[in-house]
């Protein structure tokens, strides 16, 4: 029963301007480090097994943040398979400024974005392929009861692989919110057969939220 310990990284400008972001590489603003930080500090008695981290730099540079001083010696290993979601053309752009812009798309988009992906980039379908192919290799190579697997990767894959692993339709990606450093438990049964134990905790990011957080 290994457990996946499943988190985003910190926050960047374009997340604290709701930007989609995608795949942009946007480096950590002030408060991501602050968070990332926090998350070291959660992590510090945590034992880790292993850790991955998508290759983008926001990811990296919070993986390598939460695992400074670890009593594990531990550095996260980066897969490009655990990217964001491709935007496409609407990476960059405000909600606001996708409806302005790119209307009908948008429209298709939202309505069934399993088929269709932005202008650009790449649909659910596509992406929970690579993320999944990435994860059942990780689960594969690490097994073992107390393995515990520490994956840094950002909002949408992560929405993703929950969706995928709950037997959800993908479709329902938007019903799930990970905030930037949160942590959340999956237990993994026979490799495939997942129990949530935990999501979306931010117990060690007080007073680092947004302020629209209870």
């Amino acid at each position: 029963m290994p457990k996946i310990i499943l988190t985003r990284h910190g926050q960047t400008d374009y997340n604290a301007q709701r930007r989609y972001q995608g795949q942009i590489d946007i480096p950590l603003n002030a408060t991501g480090l602050k968070q990332a930080e926090a998350l070291r500090h959660r992590l510090a008695k945590v034992p880790l097994t292993v850790a991955f981290c998508s290759d983008l730099g926001r990811a990296q540079t919070t993986a390598e943040i939460a695992l400074e001083g670890h009593p594990s010696g531990l550095k996260a290993k980066s897969l490009a398979e655990l990217r964001e979601v491709n935007g496409g053309l609407f990476e960059g752009l405000t909600w606001q400024e996708q409806q302005d812009q790119y209307p009908e798309e948008l429209k298709l988009w939202r309505s069934d974005p399993y088929n269709y992906g932005t202008p650009g980039g790449e649909n659910l379908k596509q992406a929970i392929e690579r993320i999944t192919r990435a994860f059942n290799q990780i689960v594969e190579q690490y097994p073992k009861e107390d393995d515990n697997i520490l994956i840094v990767a950002h909002g949408g894959p992560n929405n993703l692989l929950l969706c995928h692993l709950m037997g959800m339709e993908l479709n329902s990606i938007w019903k799930w919110r990970f905030d930037n450093c949160a942590i959340s438990l999956v237990d993994i049964y026979n490799g495939k057969e997942a129990i949530l134990s935990s999501f979306n905790d931010t117990a060690h990011l007080s007073g680092l939220l947004d302020g629209t957080r209870i």
